[in-house]
Order: C-alpha cells, then structure tokens, then sequence
C-alpha cells in the first residue's frame, strides 16, 4: 500500500476511500510540502492540471492506483537538463 495511504488519517491505512474531498486535501497537502505545483506534479504524471485539481478538490474520485501514482510521481526526481 502506497505511503500517502498508511499516513492518511482519513484513510487510517485500510485504503478504503472517505470522502473525496479529505482525500484530496491530504494529498494535496503532501504535494505542497514537497514544493510542488499542480502543473509540475501533472506533467510527471502524464495527467492535465484540471483533472488533478478536480481530484484535489474533491470533485472526482480517487482510487487505489491512481493514489500510488501521484506519490510516486511526489517522490520520482527529475534528471537534470
């Protein structure tokens, strides 16, 4: 199971998934606290800004697969130019 998953508190590591909008703070959250933009992070995961921000925000549902993702796209370093 993914780390943002055995961190979350609304999730409390069984990865059965609250509500959207907990879930979507949270990861947020974790993504801000790596220095992040939205735009960044949806290049890295091959996705569009709005679609994240809706997931962010709660307006579209998460589920286990795209959760590892978007850690692992938080964590993956970017080779220098």
């Amino acid at each position: 199971m993914a780390q943002l998953i055995r961190e979350c508190p609304h999730c409390q590591g069984t990865g059965q998934l609250p509500d959207s909008k907990k879930v979507g703070a949270h990861m947020r959250n974790a993504r801000r606290q790596r220095g992040l933009t939205l735009l960044q992070l949806a290049v890295r995961m091959g996705y569009t800004q709005p679609y994240l921000s809706d997931l962010e925000l709660g307006k579209r549902m998460w589920s286990l697969k795209l959760m590892k993702r978007y850690e692992e796209a938080l964590i993956k370093e970017i080779a220098p130019a």
